[in-house]
């Protein structure tokens, strides 16, 4: 895996923890789940 596509991978993440749409692959991903089975959004991630 290459720097920029772990970069890639860590903003698309960041994406969905924080209850937005990212895209993956040039097509659009949400995380869908049903009420209760996941902690609340946004989750607020930080790095180093």
């Amino acid at each position: 895996m290459t720097i920029a596509a772990l970069g890639d991978y860590l903003t698309a993440l960041r994406t969905l923890l924080a209850g937005e749409t990212a895209i993956v692959d040039d097509k659009p991903v949400r995380m869908m789940h049903f009420d209760g089975l996941t902690a609340d959004r946004p989750a607020d991630v930080h790095c180093g």
